[in-house]
Order: C-alpha cells, then structure tokens, then sequence
C-alpha cells in the first residue's frame, strides 16, 4: 500500500516533481510505503527510504543500520513502484548511506544534518517500545502499546509514527523507550 500526501492506495507515475518515501513493514507480504517531507533531514540510519525522482529513477536508500528484513521490504517496494511506471520502466539504484549519487542529493534539496548513525559503534537492532499511562479506573495504570505490524524474532525499526499517538483519547501521556533514549510525548 502506499500512503501519500496525494491519495492512498496504487500511483502512476513518472511524476514531474521528486517524491520520498519511508518504507514500512517486517516482512514482504506486508511492507508499504508513508511519503514523508523530501529533505534530506528526513533520511534515519535505521530505515529505508525510496526517492521517486522525475528521471525515471527509484533510489532505494539503505541506512547503515538497517535489518537485512528491511532491505527486503525496500527491494520489494521498490519493485512495486516500478510497475506502476507508464512506458518504459524506470532505473532502480540502490544506494548506501553515505554514498549518494548527484541527483539523488539535488533531489533532497539543500544538504542538512539528520542524525546518521553510520559511525556508531552501538547495536541498533532492536525494537523501540511505546508506553501509554491514563487513569482511568482511578489508579495509574501503564499498558504497552504494540506496534500493528509486528512480526515475531525481528526488530521493527520504526513501529509507531505520530498519528498513532494522536489516535487515542486525549489528555494521554506516552513514553517511548528507544534503548538509548527515553522520550515524553
């Protein structure tokens, strides 16, 4: 499935302006695609990411850290994309974190920081979890939110974007546990 800012559901393209893509899921059968801000500052070491760019061209780009279950789910979406080209069907480039060709970089605007994790030396293999609190029986209660799309024995990267924080009932306070970070939503 793809989710863009346009519409949701099957694309055609070439498109006359770039596009960015985020690609989400743990296995094939279930990996799609939220179109994100095209810059740069967008890309995360621990993702994989599609840039559609107007020649034809679907970049696939592989952070450095990224789970070889991702890079599947990319290749696959990748794939995908390039059937619903018109004519001729585009180039597919697979790109490392760091080695980014010309266009890609033209693509993605002005160069900006975002936070690479290319040369840490930490395990990035894990699955962030998301804590919601409330108190809704008059006691403070801390339940686990899981990710919809967890697939068991591999680590989901990016499980929860900010409209699954927005979907419940507000006031809510949620704590996410990303290993070497704790944050307060």
């Amino acid at each position: 499935a793809v989710v863009s800012t346009q519409s949701t559901g099957r694309r055609e393209y070439p498109t006359t302006e770039p596009e960015m893509f985020i690609v989400r899921g743990e296995c094939v059968e279930e990996a799609h695609i939220r179109q994100i801000p095209l810059k740069m500052s967008s890309l995360r070491s621990r993702a994989c990411f599609l840039v559609v760019a107007p020649s034809r061209t679907v970049y696939l780009w592989l952070g450095s850290k990224i789970t070889p279950h991702s890079r599947e789910c990319g290749e696959h979406t990748a794939a995908k994309i390039a059937q619903n080209y018109n004519g001729t069907p585009p180039r597919i480039v697979t790109v490392k974190e760091g080695s980014e060709p010309g266009e890609l970089m033209r693509c993605l605007g002005i160069p900006e920081e975002y936070g690479s994790l290319s040369k840490s030396e930490d395990s990035h293999a894990y699955t962030p979890r998301l804590f919601r609190f409330h108190i809704a029986t008059g006691r403070f209660v801390a339940e686990e939110v899981l990710c919809k799309y967890r697939f068991p024995g591999r680590d989901t990267q990016f499980p929860f974007v900010q409209d699954d924080l927005y979907e419940v009932g507000q006031p809510a306070l949620f704590l996410l546990d990303a290993k070497y970070q704790l944050w307060f939503w």
